[in-house]
């Protein structure tokens, strides 16, 4: 007899809806067939046996609220083959182990302390949700408080201890919560519970404006040249081809000025004090999608051309408004682009999202007509907006990567558009 449990459904995300079933007890079933889908915040999953067998029970049901570890199916094994799942044979239950903490030295060095910490962190009794909730905070494991069973420490523990602490670094004595006002007062009314993905959404932005000292710079792209052989690529295009957007095109020239200013592709470790730096580059795009706003990730950016991005885009793009995506596909962006220019919009002031180091906000291009010798002309110019974190960045290297981007959209061969 085995046990499928819920594996990790992916960074930040602590628990799914069952929505569907799709074996009963007595099936049979092969590895790597799916048995359940779960929603969680922003995707649909399908869990896969592990191995073939018989399933002899289901302990869930539709619109059941699962968490990483939970039971759903016992299984009676057969001898057929093993799906690998993360290099084991079936899907372990989430049991924390510790190390063995060798004896300190008499004087112990920095290093062998830090060490000591570590194996102290993880013999505490803390889940991956609770453990991965600390790291994005920044803080550490061992100074929350748990409230579960024999002190186990939950990811709402974590939550609360960073809560506690902002509220006594802001007055001694914990603020009022502060009540809506009765608005059937004043009219008729209609409550709408928020969303899964309007919920993870305002949790995001809430830790990201309490966290991140956040600074905006504003740069106007001549982007004349660049349009035009845009729009003549795009008409050249096959059709089964993905279209040259301009969204792929900014792309391509974030990733040329991330190589150059590395800290735009950096973060803070709170923790160690240390500025990480990627050495990759990963680049995520918002998408308004009827769920919500979600941000897919394009990978390898720097190595990719200009066609792979468009192509890569767009399959996100669909992805996400079919609610398709997988979970890593909305994880490991160095860097996230919001493009809201074709809703008309005149300018755009984004929030970073941690851990992120920077954004770009991209509003809609204008004709502006400039002197030009003893007469005029005019240009088209894209209004970009730089949002960043100022630990890391200061204004005049957020000057420097807004102007090396500004160059390479007026110089559209460079990133290798042609026709």
């Amino acid at each position: 007899m085995a046990d499928l449990r819920i594996p990790d459904l992916g960074e930040g995300v602590e628990q799914g809806v069952v929505i569907a079933l799709l074996v009963q007890a007595g099936d049979t079933v092969l590895a790597g067939q799916g048995v359940l889908e779960i929603e969680t915040d922003k995707v649909t999953l399908e869990v896969p046996a592990p191995r073939a067998g018989v399933v002899e029970e289901v302990c869930v049901a539709v619109d059941a609220l699962v968490q990483p570890g939970d039971v759903v199916l016992r299984m009676r094994d057969d001898a057929g083959p093993t799906l690998n799942v993360s290099g084991a044979d079936t899907i372990q239950p989430f049991v924390p182990r510790a190390a063995a903490v060798p004896a300190p030295a008499t004087q112990p060095t920095p290093r062998t302390h830090v060490a000591s910490l570590a194996v102290q962190a993880a013999a505490l009794p803390a889940g991956p949700s609770a453990r991965r909730e600390a790291r994005q905070l920044g803080i550490g494991i061992g100074d929350v408080k748990g409230s579960g069973a024999r002190g186990r420490i939950s990811a709402s523990d974590v939550r609360r201890h960073v809560r506690d602490i902002m509220q006594s670094a802001a007055s001694t004595s914990p603020p009022p919560v502060v009540e809506l006002p009765d608005l059937s007062a004043f009219g008729a009314v209609k409550r709408v519970p928020l969303s899964r993905v309007d919920k993870v959404t305002a949790r995001n932005l809430t830790r990201s404006a309490a966290m991140i000292p956040q600074a905006w710079l504003e740069h106007r792209a001549d982007v004349t040249e660049l349009e035009t052989l845009r729009r003549r690529v795009r008409k050249a295009q096959p059709p089964q081809q993905a279209p040259m957007t301009l969204t792929a095109i900014l792309c391509k020239a974030m990733a040329h000025a991330m190589t150059e200013f590395p800290r735009f592709n950096a973060a803070i470790d709170e923790q160690s004090q240390d500025i990480v730096y990627r050495e990759y580059c990963n680049i995520g795009v918002a998408v308004d999608t009827p769920e919500g706003l979600m941000v897919p990730v394009v990978r390898d950016v720097a190595a990719r051309d200009l066609p792979a991005i468009a192509d890569e885009l767009q399959r996100l793009s669909i992805a996400a408004r079919d609610q398709q995506l997988q979970p890593g596909e909305l994880r490991g962006a160095g860097i996230t682009i919001s493009n809201l220019g074709a809703l008309g919009v005149s300018a755009i002031q984004p929030l970073v999202n941690w851990p992120e180091a920077a954004i770009i906000g991209v509003a809609a291009a204008q004709e502006v007509v400039f002197s030009h010798g003893q007469g005029f002309r005019s240009r088209q110019v894209l209004p970009l907006t730089l949002g960043f974190d100022h630990r890391l960045i200061n204004g005049a290297d957020g000057a420097r990567f807004l102007s090396c981007i500004g160059h390479l959209l007026a110089d559209p061969q460079a990133l290798g558009l042609s026709i």
